[in-house]
């Protein structure tokens, strides 16, 4: 066992290799001599020229895909020619989106500098290359093999360089999701619907649609036309990666922002209070629910009372709303945002107690993906991972200082409640938080 495999046999997990080596055409030599020394030290490893481990015939995506899934680790190259390469982006996209899909969440990545002057660096290490840490060194000097296992060794938390994980994926798959999905199909327009259906039919089969793990996607075609109309093979697509930071950022600029900080909720909630003489006591939070399994019910009240019965005996309803905001900013022009007062009864003591609820509409988004979108690149346990870091990254996000500085602090006035719906339900959900609340005075607010 390799030194890099043994420093991580903790984690139980097996790779064909210790190794990828990425560099461009040009710099084979200098590859070919990293390679031999890497081996000799015992890493078994895996490069372009070597037609054991990328055989010819096959695609060059394709077989830069499975070496990067298939190796513990992807070394990246960079000499002053590596820049001319245009797979060393492709390898080096493909290595920072593997680093989010694993579970260990290490990243996987490393730049190795040869020859370059330390005032050249910045020059080239641009773009995606920025943030990742490298070894900068030279093959003449003694001992140069043991700086790369080092760095090969030592565990680096994908977060720390990849903050908001894959934000450009989960914005277009927001946007699918919402527009694409639930609005212009249902669009009057024939070339609408045309676009739709053009969409639908040329990502996805639907046979294929009901995959559930990422082993059977892997092992599918996912059939679509291309330009060269072949059939793309579902482990050669690009891996989901981290969506929920990208959504939960969306969620708290996009819409948390407008209906909540910028709008005085507190003072909100005690004027309706005033203004409909209630006497109940109001949660001065907006309860925001994400069940594990990433379905909602049609609306609060209706998951709230399943099997409840109907009517009075209900013990959540649905009595008015605060007063809408209209945001008139960038495309949300005269965009009406309306937050749901319910209220809920205790059976056992008859008090009332009312709150502002409803289901995380991020969640929809990841249902989709996992459910009706195998192209996505997302199984039904990582939309169940997903959903809990959705949760946390809210916490962490909300109490960033730069984000409390321009926004608010949305910790103090909503909170994301994730609940396993495989086990409880969420009128239990809503008992405990309210429970929670009445244990701080400050989190209740009366008229």
């Amino acid at each position: 066992m390799s030194e890099v495999a043994s420093s991580e046999q903790s984690r139980d997990v097996q790779y064909e290799f210790d190794v990828f080596l990425c560099h461009s055409g040009i710099d084979e030599n200098i590859t070919r001599q990293i390679h031999k020394s890497l081996t000799s030290q015992g890493l078994k490893c895996a490069a372009q020229f070597d037609s054991t481990t990328f055989p010819t015939g096959r695609p060059v995506l394709a077989s830069i895909g499975w070496l990067v899934q298939n190796s513990r680790k992807t070394i990246v190259v960079l000499t002053r020619n590596a820049l001319e390469s245009s797979w060393i982006s492709v390898e080096t996209i493909l290595a920072l989106e593997n680093s989010q899909e694993r579970r260990e969440q290490d990243l996987t990545l490393r730049l190795l500098l040869i020859d370059i002057d330390k005032r050249d660096v910045p020059m080239l290490k641009c773009g995606l290359l920025a943030s990742i840490p490298h070894t900068a060194t030279s093959l003449k000097r003694h001992n140069w093999d043991r700086d790369v296992i080092n760095s090969l060794r030592t565990r680096i938390s994908v977060s720390k360089f990849l903050p908001v994980g894959s934000l450009a994926h989960a914005m277009v798959f927001s946007h699918f999701t919402g527009l694409m999905f639930y609005m212009i199909k249902h669009c009057a327009t024939t070339h609408f619907q045309i676009l739709f259906d053009a969409v639908r039919e040329q990502v996805m089969d639907h046979k294929d649609s009901d995959l559930k793990e990422n082993k059977q996607m892997q092992e599918t075609s996912l059939k679509a036309t291309s330009s060269r109309g072949g059939v793309v093979q579902m482990e050669e697509r690009m891996p989901c990666g981290d969506v929920a930071t990208g959504l939960c950022w969306a969620y708290i600029i996009n819409y948390l922002r407008h209906t909540l900080y910028n709008k005085d909720f507190k003072g909100r909630i005690q004027r309706f209070l005033e203004e409909k003489n209630m006497n109940c006591g109001f949660l001065t939070k907006m309860y925001i629910w994400w069940p594990r399994s990433c379905k909602a019910a049609d609306s609060v009240v209706d998951g709230a009372n399943i099997g409840a019965g109907e009517g009075s005996q209900a013990p959540v309803k649905k009595i008015d709303s605060l007063p809408e905001v209209i945001v008139d900013q960038g495309a949300q022009q005269k965009k009406p945002f309306i937050l749901n007062v319910f209220q809920y009864t205790r059976p056992a003591d008859g008090k009332i107690f009312c709150f502002v609820s409803e289901y995380c509409a991020a969640m929809g988004c990841l249902y989709q993906m996992a459910k009706n979108f195998a192209f996505a690149g997302i199984s039904t346990e990582e939309m169940y991972r997903q959903g809990k870091v959705f949760v946390d990254k809210f916490v962490e996000i909300s109490s960033r200082q730069a984000v409390k500085d321009q926004f608010g602090d949305f910790n103090e006035c909503a909170k994301v409640v994730y609940y396993d719906d495989s086990k409880t339900n969420l009128l239990a959900a809503i008992e405990n938080e309210i429970r929670q609340a009445e244990v701080d005075e400050s989190a209740i607010c009366y008229n």
